[in-house]
């Protein structure tokens, strides 16, 4: 956090440069105050008045002063208070918190004769969750996971029907409601086929990060690929040998959860739909004790943002830490973000699922994701629901992107503070 303590020499300054700076000194010592106590909008008044008065010392050309000093700590204030800016425009709750529709939208049109007034019903819910399913299904379908794609196919199929039932008739929306629900069942239709029945491959059922019991199963996949390890994997693609997953039978536990080696077999077959939108059976993060002190409840994206999305452009320059003591984490965020920017190497898209055809992170109405993190040597999977903390002005209190509605760093610090024990970490 920022310092008010200034130390530029004064001493021999015009009366009116030391007026100035006083009132500077004030004014600074208050916006750090307010900063900390997390009252974001009187920190932006109180940082803008030190930063006029700063302007107005250095218009002055006061010879006494130490004008290096000055432009440095008023660089320091300009720079907190964009953060500020962006951070209260980023996470600032709508009047209208279900505005949230895709520009691919079928009903594209009435949102623009209507943006203005445009609420999401309870049947755009159904198509949007009917829509996520379908991709998934296709995703499954190219992956040979034939009967995960069967599931996701009849999934979508059942909540376009909803949608079509209750929509007026002769409307666009009905119309197109009954379109998706005709190539949903017609996917279907074509797995089940006894073509498709002979070609499907073995599955494996997917698991909880907490069912222990699955890692016998991980076992015999293991022993099925390989036993050994090359020299040129990576840790985030080396296959574990049968004896490793013994080990690590016994070494999963952290922090009172288990979490389970990454094994492809079954996690990349993970189910992502619900009936109703998923939430953490292991239950909430404990809380620091500042976001304690200013918590105004656990929030899903769609209940604050407008257009929530998971990625909108990584970037290493749009993440801003807020409260949570995980400084070299999101340091850490910061260099892999600039890194697969400026590499075009995955390395944040590729740890976090659900992900579309191209390999992408995705937005999942359901509320669920599934984290890959490397932790003591072994990549594990993490499963968080998309309930993040927010504070009673409304504003998230976590890491965050200051692409609106963007979702990435929220969820993979999730992810991570589920690993170390909740929010309330120790600090880095």
């Amino acid at each position: 956090m920022y310092s008010c303590r200034h130390t530029l020499t004064l001493q021999k300054s015009s009366s009116s440069t030391q007026k100035l700076y006083k009132e500077a000194y004030i004014q600074a010592c208050r916006a750090i105050q307010f900063d900390t106590n997390a009252k974001y909008p009187e920190a932006k008044e109180a940082y803008a008045i030190v930063i006029k008065n700063f302007h107005e010392i250095l218009q002055q050309n006061d010879m006494k002063l130490d004008k290096n000093k000055l432009i440095q700590k008023l660089n320091e204030y300009k720079h907190r208070l964009e953060q500020l800016e962006r951070y209260m425009d980023s996470t600032k709750v709508t009047n209208n918190s279900s505005l949230y529709i895709n520009e691919d939208s079928p009903y594209q049109k009435r949102r623009d004769l209507f943006d203005s007034n445009f609420e999401k019903t309870e049947q755009d819910k159904w198509i949007e969750k009917a829509q996520f399913s379908f991709d998934q299904g296709e995703l499954n379908e190219e992956k040979g996971h034939i009967e995960h794609a069967l599931e996701y196919y009849s999934n979508a199929a059942e909540w376009f029907l909803k949608a079509f039932k209750e929509y007026e008739n002769d409307s666009e929306e009905k119309v197109f409601a009954r379109q998706e629900f005709m190539k949903a069942i017609s996917k279907a239709e074509q797995l089940k086929s006894p073509q498709q029945k002979k070609l499907q491959l073995p599955t494996t059922r997917t698991r909880s990060s907490s069912s222990a019991s699955s890692i016998d199963q991980h076992s015999e996949c293991s022993h099925r690929r390989s036993s050994s390890i090359q020299a040129t994997d990576d840790i985030m693609t080396q296959k574990l040998s049968t004896a490793e997953i013994e080990v690590l039978k016994h070494t999963s536990s952290v922090n009172n959860n288990t979490f389970l080696p990454w094994m492809d077999e079954a996690d990349l077959k993970e189910q992502f739909s619900y009936p109703q939108k998923f939430i953490d059976p292991e239950g909430s993060l404990a809380l620091s004790q500042k976001q304690q002190e200013k918590f105004g409840g656990w929030k899903r994206p769609s209940d604050i943002m407008r257009d929530p999305k998971l990625i909108c452009c990584i970037s290493s320059t749009s993440i801003i830490q807020d409260i949570v003591t995980d400084c070299s984490f999101v340091a850490s965020l910061c260099v892999a973000a600039a890194y697969e920017q400026k590499f075009k190497k995955q390395l944040i898209t590729s740890c976090v699922y659900p992900q579309n055809k191209q390999g992408q992170p995705c937005y999942n109405p359901n509320g669920k994701y599934v984290v890959k993190l490397v932790y003591n040597g072994i990549t594990r999977k993490v499963v968080v629901d998309d309930l993040l903390p927010v504070s009673r002005e409304g504003t998230l209190m976590c890491t965050f992107s200051t692409n609106k509605g963007e979702l990435w760093a929220s969820i993979i610090e999730k992810a991570y503070m589920k690993l170390m024990g909740g929010y309330d970490f120790p600090g880095s």
